[in-house]
């Protein structure tokens, strides 16, 4: 068995780019999660341990390690690979640096912390010759920051789980309950003529203004109709706009995105339903297929799941919160599947993207042993 500790560990992934192009078409070595899929393989691989390597789209592959102990039931742990890019941080977004107890860069708090501590506790498990009471499956999965393919390719695979937890920086927190998210791309278009004859055009941005005042109404709507005993209301908006050419063109075409967040109970077709409902019919325009989408979590069906993590940790660290999150994880795939799901893990997420990101060390060594604890609760 090789010696590795989880701090080595930790950095040896935060030292691997694995950044998320977010849809762009890139060339660089630090997009894309297959550099950091083949080192997790190759722990894998030195653990003796059976895995399955695959590409969800090119260049961006899913790691999933398979333990199987001939149990009745089956746990599923995930995080995922990919980061947001370090361009503006104020660090070696990859240096792995240590201080004070900390590790800095990109990932280390979003979410590679999880991912190590998963890792390290499968591993730990192996070093000692001791079995988990669950047939265990550990999936390191690709592009949860853009679109949960990774998340949606694993559930495409039939893998059949009876309950799962999600790395994602709760700060040893237990996530029960959090949002989904939809988003989509709106294009108006209109006659570009020189800004001298405006009045023989038509202004595509004037008529995204029509559209873009019908979003902020419905986005009142929502905030003062649908709403979540815990999650609060459901939200929408416009993030990006972009139209137009030159100031002495009248514009032909104006494009928008919109993000939108739906409460547990809300459909794909629901969200959109409701959406094209409210736009203008006298308006030229076209809007997208969802870009993004990923339901929400709902507390209904986990409650088993928090209840294995809380008798895990509370010998540990002590009864661990429950709790709720307005963002979007992989484990709306998951329980959309039918698995029930929480979301677990060190740091916090108000280190998440940030542009001196780190974790403390210490949470992440009390994470490994909650996994470890987890993995081996007896169950009936």
């Amino acid at each position: 068995m090789f010696d590795i500790t989880t701090t080595e560990l930790l950095k040896d992934l935060v030292t691997i780019p694995s950044v998320n192009p977010m849809g762009a078409t890139v060339k660089n070595d630090i997009y894309g999660e297959k550099a950091i899929a083949e080192y997790i393989a190759d722990f894998f691989r030195k653990l003796s341990l059976d895995y399955e390597i695959y590409e969800v789209h090119p260049g961006r592959p899913n790691v999933v390690a398979t333990w199987l102990v001939n149990a009745k039931l089956t746990i599923l742990l995930e995080a995922h690979t990919d980061t947001v890019d370090g361009k503006n941080m104020v660090i070696d977004p990859f240096s792995g640096k240590i201080k004070n107890g900390c590790l800095y860069g990109r990932g280390a708090c979003d979410t590679k912390s999880s991912l190590a501590a998963m890792l390290m506790a499968m591993y730990n498990l192996k070093k000692h010759n001791r079995y988990p009471t669950y047939n265990l499956v550990l999936a390191a999965v690709a592009d949860e920051e853009y679109g949960f393919r990774g998340a949606k390719a694993l559930m495409k695979t039939g893998l059949k789980a009876d309950l799962a937890i999600v790395g994602e920086p709760t700060e040893l927190s237990i996530v029960n309950a959090h949002k989904g998210v939809v988003r989509w791309r709106i294009t108006t278009y209109g006659v570009s003529v020189h800004s001298a004859y405006a009045e023989r055009g038509e202004n595509a941005i004037y008529a995204m203004a029509a559209i873009i005042h019908a979003l902020q109404d419905y986005a009142r709507e929502l905030s003062e109709t649908k709403r979540h005993p815990r999650l609060g209301c459901a939200t929408l908006s416009v993030g990006t706009i972009h139209g137009g050419t030159a100031v002495n063109i009248v514009p032909d075409r104006c494009t928008i995105e919109i993000d939108r967040r739906i409460l547990p109970d809300e459909t794909l077709e629901q969200a959109q339903n409701e959406l094209v409902a409210r736009l203008p019919d006298d308006i030229n325009y076209e809007i997208s297929e969802p870009l993004v989408w990923a339901n929400g979590l709902d507390s209904t069906y986990n409650a088993s799941v928090v209840q294995r993590l809380q008798q895990a940790a509370a010998p540990i660290c002590g009864l661990r919160p429950v709790t709720t999150a307005n963002y979007a994880t992989d484990a709306g795939v998951y329980h959309q599947a039918g698995i029930p799901t929480v979301v677990f893990g060190p740091g916090s997420i108000e280190q998440a993207h940030t542009s001196g990101e780190f974790v403390e060390l210490q949470q992440v060594e009390t994470a490994v042993k909650i996994f470890e604890k987890v993995c081996e609760m007896e169950h009936g």
